[in-house]
């Protein structure tokens, strides 16, 4: 057992209630670990100056103190005094973001909300009355025109994402809450990411809007979009730039709906995780599956470990749907988006052979080239995550 100070120093915590336990974290060091009611008091004391060994006078053999402490120096919530404090990461290359709260709440004052009811509702009264605004489940179709088409819905698409994130941080921003944006990926998707670790010192309620901040980001563009078609139309726009356009509102739409898969930490994940009161859900579900596995192989695989679970029932319905998704996601890479972009690939070098002219060839070549290129670069970076520490 390891020899513990007479005293120790305790860094900045965030302390907020989550039902019978505690939520205590830094936003600093982005880590929050859940505690039950003697934690927090022996943290406070802590941090009162109280001495360990008063503290282990008062709760005697109901808790194991030096057990405990352990803890706190693991998450390095505390350092012995003639130490310097914990920092961050030096490696985070994450851009951090900032607004004062009042400006950001602008964006979330009652005149900002019926700003955005006026434009979705005139948007869908505008569908309504005419056909061509509508959803185009075919704009995806291409049948000439697919480098610039690709090229050109990756850029609208990246300055969609862009305006979803920001979408969070503005409104973690109204809470005081700073944020950080960098890369990351769900599976073999690279996607930009908004790190709003910080909304844990803020009560439970506080946190849902931050998190659905971004849908409701995509849902004004798409109401948006709708009425520059709307423009384009009336002015006689040539249709490539109008489909271009309804194809940017398809993709948005799988955006949307890609929030709803739990299993890859979307947005829903973590309105989930707020709901049920379980902040490491998905983490917890891969050490409960790599147990389970253990138990099913006879210790041949997976991991053996006597871990006290949160909430047992809701981890094994989430361990279930966190299964089934990622054997529907890899049969969907396998039997959809790898042989689709390999029919790309053979259309590609049936052109080169064939009667198509210059600029056909090349813009299937090109096409096929870049979309294999995504998808190997997001494969890359799938597989390297997953690869040092099994984490996808």
């Amino acid at each position: 057992m390891a020899t513990h100070c007479d005293t120790y120093c305790v860094i900045p915590l965030s302390i907020q209630p989550e039902g019978e336990d505690f939520l205590v974290g830094s936003q600093d060091l982005q880590e929050y670990y859940q505690f039950p009611e003697e934690g927090v008091r022996i943290i406070r004391q802590l941090q009162q100056g109280a001495a360990v060994a008063d503290i282990k006078r008062e709760f005697g053999d109901a808790v194991d103190i030096d057990d405990f402490l352990n803890v706190l120096l693991e998450a390095r919530f505390i350092h012995a005094p003639d130490a310097p404090p914990p920092e961050a990461s030096g490696t985070d290359r994450r851009w951090k973001f900032a607004v004062p709260a009042p400006i950001a709440s602008l964006l979330f004052s009652w005149p900002a909300w019926g700003a955005y009811c006026t434009l979705i509702a005139y948007a869908l009264t505008a569908a309504i009355a005419d056909p061509r605004l509508r959803i185009n489940p075919t704009a995806l179709y291409l049948q000439d025109h697919f480098t610039i088409s690709l090229l050109t819905l990756l850029v609208l698409h990246s300055c969609a994402t862009g305006l979803h994130e920001l979408g969070h941080m503005m409104a973690a921003a109204k809470y005081g809450v700073p944020s950080r944006l960098g890369w990351g990926n769900r599976l073999w998707n690279i996607v930009a990411e908004a790190d709003l670790s910080g909304l844990h010192a803020l009560p439970r309620q506080s946190r849902y809007l931050p998190l659905m901040a971004g849908m409701l980001v995509d849902v004004l563009n798409i109401a948006f979009i709708t009425l520059l078609i709307k423009a384009l139309i009336i002015r006689g726009s040539d249709p490539f730039i109008i489909n271009i356009f309804q194809a940017l509102i398809l993709q948005i739409l799988v955006t949307l709906s890609w929030q709803f898969n739990v299993f890859l930490k979307t947005d829903i994940y973590y309105v989930l995780c707020t709901y049920c009161n379980y902040p490491n859900l998905d983490s917890e579900a891969r050490i409960y599956l790599r147990e389970k596995l253990h138990q099913l192989s006879l210790g041949w695989a997976g991991a053996a470990r006597d871990t006290d679970y949160h909430h047992l029932p809701t981890l094994r319905a989430f361990a279930a749907v966190w299964v089934a998704g990622r054997v529907a996601s890899l049969a969907f890479l396998f039997v959809v988006v790898i042989p689709t972009v390999l029919r790309y690939g053979k259309d590609a070098w049936n052109a080169l052979g064939s009667a198509a002219s210059a600029s056909r060839q090349w813009d299937l070549s090109l096409f096929f080239v870049f979309s294999a290129s995504l998808l190997a670069a997001g494969l890359v970076v799938w597989i390297r995550g997953r690869a040092p520490t099994q984490k996808t």
